[in-house]
């Protein structure tokens, strides 16, 4: 009986060992897991299990709120040095950034400072209550020196641009039990002395996942033991190796005439396309990669419908760049590499919708792929706000006539993951205020009443800072072109996310605040990238606004200068001789109409300026030109069509403004001509504030 009773007993104790270790659950997440998740193209293509949701903390302006959301303050713009609360913790004083309750990660930071003594403050990390922070530093340099991870996943962009004057970003991912919280603690932070006062500016991306998954929460010991792990992550992340193992490559020479379309199709289940390369030919390339049309289904479905440079992330100019999903190389070849899966038929739609003969060399690779119930297809959608008006000159508030424009609206289930935008801006250089891109972006999910997604800025949203213009590449942002930047011209950003994904049950709202400085026109192009279930929309997937469009090139190609209907026409908005564009800048003034005027700086003697307008209606008028400021005193020749109507005239230099009156002026309908002449003095420089078109009318 001694002897049954013991065997007993050791049976008992096995079995509790047993059922005590089973009921240990092993974590879901952490940051293992997560790093590897970011790596993995085919993470992306399925909906998240264990599910999370992704929202973001930012210094965002709080009269942005709820109760001004149909006022002017929903758009106001002090979006730096706003915190959720301020803890004092002994003798320190830490403003609070972020604080979240777990389970959950933090899967992208990004920061800048401007003001006195930026980015010198201390940053801490507090992992699940924790008195002691995992993370502590001047969080520029911890970025800067890669004292957390190497590059990609801590990178200042441009690096090109004034270390003051980058984005910093950080895509290392700290995973967290039970909750987070992030400070920064700085003397400068609402210094009522302005010279002492620091603008500090974050966002903050994060999932928290539901409370039965278990994460295993980061701490120094996880990270020193995971260098190694961290650095392959790094290395795959620049290599953008794809480790999807391609099993065939589809190789077609596609040429096709204006109004033309070829299909290629792929049977067969098990696949997906791991990689689209395209190198197009044409006359007229920029063009082309705009009028020439990618168009995918999947199993049936129409889920990509794109313009070609725009599903690559190049917008219509080809610009060397390379990100995680994306590149155009030195050759001009083009690829994406999201993974796309389907069940048992693709087909590939390429279409000229331009008036050109284009050339196409695609090459579609395809990779095993097993669809389960989680799998989604890919899908891409474009549109373009051709000669979108800014509103009027904006103040900080929010005055002045922003909006809030549409990247993309889906109905379905799926997961958003990345968009890019082309803008052209119109503005004249020479001022900051030619800055088009203060507007925040603003991301509801799933019917959210207010966008759990609220930013600081266009330029933050895609990583960089200070409205720069260097160019950058990066696994998960890029600048290819950033000459619309404070001066007239293309910009293309692009955001590719991988943990920063956001997954919707319902629905998913997109929209980004056009908040320009000044009152001017741009064309504004975003496309987006997602993943949705069979049955999923877009609200452009059946549309390409804007496709018919001729590219802009010139300020001429967004700005018709005609006068309005009280037949004004702002000096700003003349046509320009394109060889005399780097001569002209804008200059600001609250005395001038609508706060800027047309500034020559090289109105030396001897020198001719060549403007234009365009008129709706042949006859003639009388017309008033106003001068703005001069630097000097000058006399001038005025012709209007080569026919010259003022001769030897003096202009004083003083500060109001002056007017010269042209009366019975033949004007033709359409294009006309107004060329001024410095006949004295150099290096004055000459400002037109406005014309003003009165129709002389015989009864």
């Amino acid at each position: 009986m001694l002897f049954k009773a013991k065997y007993l007993l050791v049976i008992v104790v096995v079995v509790s060992q047993v059922i005590s270790s089973c009921s240990k659950k092993t974590p879901a997440v952490n940051l293992n897991s997560l790093l590897e998740e970011m790596t993995d193209k085919a993470a992306i293509t399925r909906f998240p299990d264990p599910y999370y949701i992704t929202k973001q903390f930012s210094s965002y302006d709080r009269r942005s709120d709820l109760n001004s959301k149909n006022d002017y303050e929903w758009f106001a713009n002090d979006d730096s040095s706003n915190f959720i609360r301020t803890d004092t913790v002994g003798s320190r004083i830490e403003h609070v950034m972020f604080d979240a309750k777990g389970p959950g990660a933090v899967v992208r930071l990004w920061m800048t400072a401007g003001g006195a003594n930026p980015g010198e403050g201390i940053l801490r990390m507090y992992i699940d209550g924790d008195s002691v922070p995992l993370v502590e530093g001047k969080p520029f340099e911890m970025i800067n020196e890669y004292s957390l991870a190497e590059y990609p996943l801590s990178a200042s962009l441009s690096i090109n641009a004034p270390a003051n004057r980058r984005g910093y970003n950080l895509y290392l991912p700290f995973p967290y039990k039970t909750s987070c919280k992030i400070t920064y603690e700085s003397q400068g932070i609402k210094n009522v002395d302005p010279n002492k006062s620091e603008m500090f500016y974050y966002n903050i991306n994060y999932r928290t996942y539901m409370d039965e998954v278990v994460v295993e929460s980061v701490s120094n010991k996880i990270l020193d033991s995971l260098k190694g792990i961290i650095s392959d992550s790094n290395e795959r992340l620049n290599l953008n190796n794809n480790h999807n193992e391609i099993k065939d490559v589809k190789s077609y020479n596609i040429q096709l005439n204006q109004g033309e379309s070829k299909i290629e199709e792929v049977d067969g289940t098990g696949q997906a396309i791991s990689k689209i390369k395209i190198k197009l030919k044409a006359d007229d390339v920029q063009q082309a990669l705009r009028s020439t049309v990618l168009k995918i289904e999947f199993d049936g479905e129409k889920t990509v419908y794109t313009p070609i440079g725009d599903f690559f992330g190049t917008g219509y100019e080809l610009n060397s760049f390379k990100t995680w999903y994306t590149e155009v190389s030195n050759d001009s070849t083009m690829s994406i590499s999201y993974l796309m899966p389907f069940k048992q038929h693709m087909k590939i739609f390429f279409e000229n919708q331009g008036k050109q003969f284009v050339t196409l060399n695609a090459e579609v690779a395809l990779s095993s792929y097993n669809w389960d119930d989680n799998s989604m297809y890919f899908g891409a959608s474009w549109h373009q706000y051709s000669s979108l008006s800014t509103g009027e000159n904006k103040e900080r508030n929010g005055k002045g006539g922003n909006l809030d424009v549409n990247f993309v609206s889906l109905k379905g289930k799926g997961v958003f993951v990345g968009d890019a935008l082309s803008i052209y801006n119109s503005a004249l250089p020479g001022h900051w205020k030619a800055w088009w891109g203060e507007g925040d972006e603003k991301i509801y999910i799933d019917g959210e009443s207010f966008p759990s997604h609220f930013g600081t800025g266009t330029e933050d949203y895609y990583g960089y800072a200070w409205c720069r213009p260097e160019t950058y590449s990066h696994p998960f942002i890029a600048q290819p072109i950033g000459k619309a930047n404070m001066n007239t011209g293309l910009t293309i950003n692009s955001r590719y996310r991988s943990l920063d994904a956001i997954p919707f049950k319902e629905s998913l709202h997109f929209d980004m605040e056009l908040w320009h400085w000044v009152k001017t026109k741009v064309d504004y192009a975003p496309v987006t990238y997602y993943y949705m279930f069979p049955g999923g929309k877009s609200n452009f997937a059946d549309q390409l606004q804007g496709i018919d469009e001729k590219v802009a090139r010139k300020r001429k190609d967004v700005i018709v200068a005609t006068p309005d209907q009280h037949g004004v026409l702002e000096g700003e908005d003349l046509i320009l001789d394109e060889l005399q564009e780097d001569q002209v800048i804008g200059e600001y003034g609250d005395e001038l109409s609508g706060g800027l005027q047309l500034l020559w700086t090289k109105a030396d003697k001897g020198k001719v300026l060549r403007t234009g307008f365009v008129m709706e209606k042949q006859g003639d008028y009388n017309i008033k030109i106003a001068l703005g400021y001069l630097r000097d005193d000058c006399q001038i020749n005025l012709s209007v069509n080569d026919i010259e109507v003022l001769n030897n005239v003096k202009i004083k230099n003083d500060s109001e403004v002056k007017l010269l009156e042209l009366n019975g002026i033949a004007l033709k309908k359409g294009n006309n001509s107004l060329k001024i002449e410095v006949v004295n003095n150099t290096n004055t420089r000459f400002g037109i504030d406005f014309l003003e078109f009165q129709e002389i009318i015989i009864e």
